[in-house]
């Protein structure tokens, strides 16, 4: 069984999920070889979602090469996120995304340097998402909203785990890029004509003030170096409690 596990890892690993995008998206086929390599990218995601760390296990590779390795599968789940036209592959890609930001897989993403790669891989992971939010190129919003709100939970809850090095590889520039990026979008979807949307962006808010509380134990930092807008985020987060009760 485990060597049939080692197998089936090394082939998904050979078809990667980039490949399969670019596959779809360019390569003329007939609509039941589009339909088989669907299928394909349908259960490829399945298994990162049942079983992570049949992609996470990296035994015997150097750091960055681990680290490539991860960056690889992780934009290529964001890539399928992004696919409007597979609904399916796109929930699926998202659950996948949701169980690599788990605190004991993230872990596995670089063991030897977990914090810098956290900062940098999953920091553009927000920032393409937040991207596509802003540009309104995700029609289900209002989903993509909630997952992030479970994403940002995930990493907090990872920080919490780490808090005495929390901000070891924050400074690069896509992590302070994303979390510009997340914060318009939040302000947008404030608007938003759905009221859920509204609710669960005021939600959100909170999410980012517990980022700034965990971090800024660390070098003297205060909650408004690292979040300016830290007070009146706390106040639309106590807005939105109210609100739902």
């Amino acid at each position: 069984m485990e060597q049939l596990c080692q197998l089936s890892a090394l082939y998904v690993q050979s078809l990667t999920l980039k490949e399969k995008v670019s596959t779809l998206k360019f390569k003329e086929k007939s609509s039941e070889d589009a339909l088989s390599y669907k299928n394909l990218l349908l259960w490829m995601v399945r298994l990162i979602h049942a079983d992570p760390m049949l992609m996470l296990n990296n035994q015997g590779k150097a750091g960055h090469e681990i680290q490539s390795s991860t960056q690889e599968l992780i934009n290529g789940l964001v890539a399928l996120v992004h696919q409007t036209s597979m609904p399916d592959v796109s929930q699926e890609a998202m659950e996948a995304l949701l169980i690599l930001h788990q605190p004991d897989n993230i872990e596995m993403w670089n063991p030897e340097a977990p914090i810098k790669t956290f900062w940098d891989v999953s920091s553009q992971v927000l920032f393409s998402i937040s991207q596509k939010l802003i540009q309104h190129q995700i029609y289900n919003y209002s989903e993509i909203l909630k997952w992030l709100r479970e994403i940002l939970k995930c990493r907090n809850a990872f920080l919490l785990r780490n808090k005495d090095y929390a901000n070891l590889g924050s400074h690069v520039a896509v992590s302070r890029q994303a979390h510009i990026k997340l914060e318009v979008v939040f302000f947008m979807y404030l608007w938003s004509i759905e009221i859920d949307a509204v609710l669960v962006t005021m939600s959100c808010f909170v999410l980012l003030c517990e980022e700034a509380d965990i971090r800024c134990g660390q070098d003297d930092l205060s909650v408004t170096y690292l979040l300016p807008n830290y007070h009146v985020y706390q106040e639309l987060a106590a807005a939105s409690t109210v609100l739902t009760t």
